[in-house]
């Protein structure tokens, strides 16, 4: 049971982040979410170079492997340091090419994980946040569809309002009985896709 509060836990984790994201988005204007979008790239980048200085530090890894490491790392931020995206097509791109380099990466650094110590788990953790961020950045391409700002408040005021409430859902979860667990996380992944397809149904 211990491992399954574990699991659902994590899950839950995952799924406040990206309500977290959505939320900031929603009180965003365009120009502040591609702002806010490069710095949390940035970040990430600033993450992946401590990464690779603890990589070319550590003598247990053979040299071979140290140099596809820094090979894939390299590749990332490359992708990384790519400017803002000003349309649609253009960050889908973007982030295909982010997230296609990420997974390149991070499979070289599971090979060497007891090498790398913590490493290969902030790595996970920080990559996770990163996609919830471009999830959540995809919102303002739907919010700029609006044909009004009248409409554009009320649907965020009604699409905020769905998010408080999968919140609460969450931070109840230590209410439900054991048999309710299972369906737990189902349910609010579940929620959360239909308050993300609101957006492109909304304003589409």
């Amino acid at each position: 049971m211990a491992e399954q509060d574990e699991k659902l836990d994590s899950i839950a984790q995952q799924i406040k982040t990206k309500v977290e994201e959505l939320e900031v988005q929603l009180a965003l204007g365009k120009a502040e979410a591609e702002d806010w979008l490069e710095r949390e790239k940035k970040n990430f980048g600033t993450f992946l170079e401590k990464a690779k200085d603890a990589v070319e530090k550590t003598e247990s890894i053979g040299k071979e492997k140290k140099e596809e490491l820094l090979a894939k790392y390299e590749v990332l931020q490359v992708q990384l340091a790519l400017g803002k995206a000003e349309t649609r097509e253009a960050f889908e791109t973007q982030k295909s090419k982010i997230e296609d380099a990420m997974k390149d990466f991070q499979k070289v650094v599971h090979t060497v994980d007891d090498e790398l110590n913590d490493i290969p788990g902030l790595l996970a953790n920080i990559g996770t946040q990163l996609n919830s961020k471009f999830e959540a950045f995809e919102v303002q391409f739907e919010l700029a569809k609006a044909e009004s700002q009248d409409i554009l408040e009320e649907k965020k005021k009604e699409l905020s309002h769905q998010l408080n409430e999968l919140k609460k859902k969450l931070e109840n979860r230590n209410y439900l009985t054991d048999d309710q667990l299972e369906g737990f996380s189902k349910d609010i992944t579940s929620g959360l896709s239909q308050i993300k397809n609101a957006f492109s149904k909304l304003f589409g």
